[in-house]
């Protein structure tokens, strides 16, 4: 299972996007789920939205990896990496 740290950097991305966009963190944490996780059920033509509790350490890394990309390129959002003495700021 992803790391406490791996959890707080999560939620921290999700207050720092809602800030930008006007959502609460909780309501950016359901579309990044559907944006990132959501996959499409063909028989049903519904959407089934995935969930990041099951993600191992691995997986939950490539999903914040996914996000910062996303945020950068089609939100113009810069989401510091965890080393990043920029969270000073943030």
């Amino acid at each position: 299972r992803r790391t406490n740290s791996q959890n707080a950097l999560w939620w921290r991305y999700m207050t720092i996007l809602g800030r930008e966009l006007g959502y609460t963190a909780e309501e950016m944490h359901d579309a990044v789920k559907l944006k990132l996780l959501g996959r499409e059920d063909l028989s049903t033509g519904l959407t089934i939205i995935g969930s990041t509790k099951g993600l191992d350490v691995g997986e939950f890394s490539q999903l914040v990896d996914s996000l910062r990309l996303w945020a950068h390129q089609s939100l113009n959002i810069y989401l510091p990496a965890p080393d990043e003495r920029a969270w000073e700021a943030a």
